[in-house]
């Protein structure tokens, strides 16, 4: 019962608003001067439920966060599949989904805003029209960027080129607090190491590059578009999965089941461009819920908390900025 509580969770956070192509979803903390907004269709990642600081490397999906080196104390943070990197003082705790640095010593905090776009979405705009702020230009290490003087000291860069545009945001948590002076220092030292990375690497491109036919283990791809950014494959074929089943219902909604993975599993789910450890990270929604014959084994499974094998087919998965996947599929089977 504890997984379908943690589960409830997860669906929670992925309520979301589709904007501009990009998946997006907001955290605006109350009373805080401005919102901060992560890619929606973020996968359950357990283990890391809180910020964490960065003494060691780490790795949050496909994206690698080097331990500090002892000449500067900057750890590194790179993403390939988001396409860029830079680098940050490594006493900053990072938020769970990795686009997050926290001062734990006072209310400092800067967000990272990526948007896959085949035109300039302008995302530092909703900050002009709430606070009534004027745009300006930083050359930062030969590169210009745009930016947005925020209330309480708070400060935006932003940036838009090939096709992806960044936008980084530095504000105090505090109601009546403000930004610090290490705080600004902090967010120009992240501008001034950004770099986009490259582009034939970035999972917008591994995406493109799957064709229907092409095959993966079992499975044949049918369909591929980048239409939405990322994008988003789906396949033919059966998939036998070991894992458990819980069922996510709210009250206001009806049944909401799900297949967790076991981390033995990822090597049969296909992977787009980058290997992940998938049974630690991510579930398989069932949209379509269970069909009738398959209902007493998957209630008893669930209240037994039992591991089975799940014969799925129809798998989708629609990708989110970190290049990782939310998945879906039809549940056709189950083996005890």
């Amino acid at each position: 019962m504890q997984k379908g509580f943690a589960g409830l969770m997860t669906l929670l956070l992925l309520a979301a608003v589709f904007v501009l192509g990009g998946f997006w979803y907001d955290q605006k903390q109350s009373g805080s001067p401005s919102p901060s907004l992560l890619s929606a269709q973020q996968p359950s990642i357990h283990g890391m439920s809180s910020d964490f600081a960065t003494s060691s490397s780490k790795t949050i999906g496909y994206i690698t966060i080097s331990a500090p080196t002892s000449s500067n104390g900057l750890a590194t943070y790179s993403n390939p599949a988001g396409g860029y990197a830079f680098q940050y003082p490594a006493f900053l705790a990072i938020g769970p989904y990795g686009v997050t640095l926290r001062n734990p010593g006072n209310n400092d905090r800067i967000d990272f805003r990526i948007q896959l776009s085949s035109s300039d979405p302008q995302t530092y705009r909703s900050l002009v029209s709430q606070f009534h702020a004027s745009v300006a230009k930083e050359a930062v290490n030969g590169v210009t960027w745009l930016t947005v003087a925020l209330p309480q000291g708070g400060q935006v860069y932003y940036q838009y080129a090939n096709g992806e545009a960044i936008l980084v945001e530095g504000w105090s948590q505090s109601v009546k607090g403000t930004f610090s002076d290490d705080g600004m220092q902090t967010l120009k030292q992240i501008v001034s190491t950004f770099t986009f990375l490259g582009i034939s690497e970035r999972i917008d491109h591994k995406i493109a590059a799957v064709k229907p036919g092409d095959k993966f283990n079992n499975l044949t791809v049918s369909y591929v578009s980048t239409k939405n950014l990322p994008g988003e494959v789906s396949f033919t074929g059966q998939l036998p999965i070991v894992g458990t089943i819980s069922n996510e219902q709210t009250m206001n909604s009806g049944p909401a089941w799900t297949i967790h993975p076991a981390a033995s599993a990822e090597s049969a789910i296909p992977q787009i461009g980058y290997p992940v450890t998938f049974g630690e990270l991510f579930y398989i929604r069932l949209p379509k819920g269970i069909p009738t014959s398959l209902q007493s084994l998957a209630q008893t499974d669930f209240e037994q908390d039992a591991t089975a094998t799940f014969v799925l087919a129809n798998l989708k998965e629609i990708y989110n900025i970190l290049g990782l996947p939310q998945l879906s599929a039809d549940l056709i089977g189950i083996k005890q």
